[in-house]
């Protein structure tokens, strides 16, 4: 092959490899037509995601609350009753919250964590000192120790709170409810009731629930545990304290309905909110809340819910306490 046919052949060859590169390069517009493509499928796939993210959490959440009404449940087949709400020895009845400020014994996160296969956290516990009520009203050193400590078991993982190694509590074990506790505090903001399934210093049968086991709440979901400062006033391990700032704790009543506060108005990492996690339930999921029955089962409950059957899925023997001005004539009832 002559030198002038080798060129011309290399010549040709170059020309083709830059023709087959320009043919399959993109273009600015294209590629811009490309990306407007994607974006629009990664906002069409997004909310899917999300939403099956959030039905993973929600399932997740019955779980949980399901694994606390089965060891309550164990407490009773051991015990004949269910665990008390929480204990304050130096109370003789539940109106006598007034004098003195001081802690309780355990509640009944605590009481039932053998059955939650966390006995060796139980042992932990001095059972025989002061509780921890809130991160200014201190149990013992080792008490307010374990206070301070995350147990998931307690928290709903669709809760934007209930962030890792925090102490927060999402299932609140239900005291009652209706518009007439037994005792209440700071203007009656804080509630204190007596017809529930998990009381202060009672142990409830399953024969003292008289509306039957399956009509009646034994834990809801709620999303009004106050972490407004460092470790948070409210923790799961939390005892009901008295004084002139009592408060049940990790008890709540049917007092509001369902959600009835909203979350922005007040975020529980952002304002002090005491004064109605013991009044009312609520929680991330859509629409309404879990409860545990008394009887083991889990049920979503509508935010909705005609609010006298509210009152009444609360409490255990059906009483009407529903009109606030028989206990408390001439006072409104507490402000949103």
């Amino acid at each position: 092959m002559s030198i002038t046919r080798q060129v011309l052949l290399d010549s040709r060859q170059r020309r083709g490899r830059r023709t087959i590169g320009l043919a399959s390069a993109f273009t600015l517009v294209e590629l811009l037509v490309v990306i407007a493509i994607i974006g629009v499928l990664v906002a069409l796939l997004l909310p899917a995601v999300q939403a099956a993210r959030e039905a993973a959490r929600r399932t997740d959440c019955v779980n949980r609350i399901k694994q606390l009404a089965l060891a309550c449940h164990m407490f009773e087949s051991a015990r004949a009753n269910f665990p008390m709400g929480s204990i304050i020895e130096e109370m003789d009845t539940i109106t006598d919250c007034g004098g003195g400020a001081g802690p309780g014994g355990p509640p009944w996160t605590v009481l039932i964590l053998p059955h939650l296969e966390d006995a060796n956290r139980f042992s932990l516990f001095d059972m025989n000192a002061k509780f921890t009520s809130t991160t200014n009203v201190a149990g013992s050193a080792q008490n307010h120790a374990l206070f301070l400590e995350e147990h998931s078991s307690f928290k709903c993982p669709s809760d934007p709170v209930s962030a890792e190694g925090t102490n927060y509590i999402t299932y609140f074990g239900v005291q009652g409810g209706g518009a007439e506790p037994m005792f209440t505090s700071q203007s009656h903001a804080r509630m204190f009731f007596d017809n529930g399934a998990m009381i202060l210093n009672t142990s409830i049968r399953m024969q003292d629930i008289i509306d039957g086991s399956s009509n009646t709440f034994l834990i809801g979901e709620s999303r009004y545990c106050d972490q407004s400062v460092e470790n948070g006033w409210c923790g799961w391990a939390s005892s009901a304290k008295k004084g002139n700032f009592a408060l049940p704790m990790v008890l709540a009543a049917a007092v509001e309905p369902i959600n009835a506060f909203p979350f922005a108005d007040h975020n529980p990492i952002q304002r002090k909110i005491l004064d109605i996690q013991t009044r009312t339930f609520g929680s991330h999921h859509a629409g309404g809340a879990q409860f545990a029955i008394a009887d083991g089962s889990v049920q979503f409950v509508d935010e909705n819910i005609d609010v006298t059957t509210y009152y009444q899925r609360a409490v255990r023997d059906d009483e009407d306490r529903t009109n606030w001005v028989t206990r408390y004539p001439g006072e409104p009832p507490p402000q949103r």
